[in-house]
């Protein structure tokens, strides 16, 4: 790849797991608790298929950083495909549960409904979609005019059988978001299963 042409357009260079695992290291080595080098480390480790290791980094990085959505979502994927799915869940609802009490937090009201989409989605990835109706809830009840929130609930909804909330959650989206195709294509779809 010519770097020059890379940059100017914007791209990324290839950078392989297992060199990203030893530029991480050699940030560790020099400062443990460095949050980027933690994550960095927890994800190159996973790609790597280190479980052990990725658990390692990624729980460090939850300790040091409890209110950190990003990393815990990592952390319980990465305990979910390890086969641990329990402390999976209990990672995801303790930061859901610090972001429920977020009247000390000083974050924005889109950082904290954004917060709960991240946590939903981990539900809705390994098809936990009562679980995932929590944190969109709470995301909706935080801003309710959040299209990315409705759509993902009438995601949820659709996979229960709850068609008519479906719709009306993709119905609200699209009135907020009228030239998202994918809202669009979604609400088709729901249209052509629920008659079918």
């Amino acid at each position: 790849l010519n770097i020059g042409a890379c940059v100017a357009s914007g791209e990324q260079l290839p950078y392989s797991a297992s060199q990203r695992y030893a530029d991480a290291q050699k940030i560790l080595n020099q400062n443990p608790n460095d949050l980027h080098a933690l994550h960095s480390a927890g994800v190159a480790a996973f790609h790597l298929h280190k479980f052990a290791q990725a658990v390692f980094y990624l729980q460090k990085a939850s300790f040091l950083y409890p209110l950190h959505p990003e990393i815990h979502v990592l952390l319980a994927e990465v305990l979910f495909h390890s086969n641990r799915p329990k402390e999976a869940f209990f990672t995801i609802q303790k930061c859901q549960a610090a972001y429920s009490h977020h009247a000390h937090l000083q974050v924005s009201a889109k950082a904290l409904a954004a917060a709960h989409i991240k946590f939903a989605r981990f539900f809705l990835g390994v098809s936990e979609f009562q679980r995932a109706l929590d944190p969109l809830n709470t995301a909706l009840s935080i801003r309710p005019n959040y299209p990315a929130a409705l759509k993902d609930r009438a995601f949820a909804f659709s996979n229960l059988g709850l068609f008519q909330q479906a719709q009306a959650d993709l119905l609200a989206a699209q009135a907020l978001d009228p030239f998202d195709d994918e809202i669009s294509n979604a609400l088709l779809s729901l249209l052509r299963s629920s008659s079918s």
